[in-house]
This record gives C-alpha cells, structure tokens and sequence, in this order.
C-alpha cells in the first residue's frame, strides 16, 4: 500500500487519510464446471461452478492483461455462454447427454413455477407493505411485462 501525506479536511482540524492501493499483476483461477440450478438461465442446462478446489492458474502482468482486454471490448451479452456452447462444456466434464436434457426439463419446470407464482401475487399487497416500511424502491407489476411480451407472440 503506498502511503500519501495527510490533507486538512475543510470543515475541521481532522485530517483525511489519502492511502491507495495498486496492483502489478493479475492472476485467474479455473474451476471445474458442474449442472447448475438457476432457474433464471434463458435456455438450456445452466452451469455452476464445481467446488472451491481450482484447476488451472494463470498469471498476467496488469499491463499486458488490460491492453488484451481493451482490444475485446466485451459487451454485457458477451458474458452470457449460449445453451449449445454450455451443453458441449458439460460433455466435456463428462456428463451424458439424456442427463443434460433432464437438467433443462427441471429449468423449465421451475421457470412454469416461478411464472405461476408472479401471476398469483397481489402487487398491490406488496405495495402497500413497501409504502409501511418506507423502502426506497419502487415495485413495477412483472405481470405487465409479461403481458406486453405475449401480446405479439403468434400462436399455432
């Protein structure tokens, strides 16, 4: 940690701490993959990290890892990993494919779930118990949302 001097804070005799902190390096972990169980995945089986022990290791000098990482300009998208792509890593680590499918029959199963559970909540209830507790938040009804993006949809 590299120390700075003191600064008079302008309102008192107390002065403010001007410590940073730098880096040099930067170093990657790998895990093993496993089934996840986020309903919320989009398509396909999700994957969760497998343990806490890692695989691999990589180490990169700051410089060169963000000069890398510039030239990929990801997006938040690109972070997403498609149902194929993760259904090819998870033969990888050896699970069968009949398996895969159950996994993503349950997702879906829980994705049902979770929609019938939003179309029989009183928003309004929520609301209110907000409104009680004085939360800074506001609630939007997911119900229109979801209403909204039915609405195109065409049926066969």
């Amino acid at each position: 940690m590299k120390g700075g001097g003191n600064l008079k804070n302008s309102g008192g005799s107390r002065p403010i701490s001007t410590n940073t902190v730098s880096f040099n390096s930067v170093t990657i972990y790998e895990f093993p993959i496993r089934m996840g169980e986020n309903p919320a995945c989009s398509a396909g089986c999700p994957i969760a990290l497998d343990g806490f022990e890692h695989t691999t290791v990589a180490y990169y000098d700051l410089d060169e890892f963000k000069e890398n990482e510039r030239q990929r300009r990801r997006h938040r998208k690109d972070f997403a990993i498609p149902a194929d792509v993760r259904t090819k890593m998870l033969i990888q680590a050896g699970y069968q494919f009949e398996d895969i499918v159950l996994c993503t029959t349950k997702m879906l199963s829980h994705q049902n779930e979770r929609q019938e559970s939003l179309a029989k909540t009183d928003w309004e209830e929520v609301k209110s118990i907000v409104f009680r507790l004085r939360l800074p938040v506001s609630i939007p009804n997911p119900l229109t949302a979801i209403k909204r993006s039915t609405r195109g949809a065409k049926t066969a």
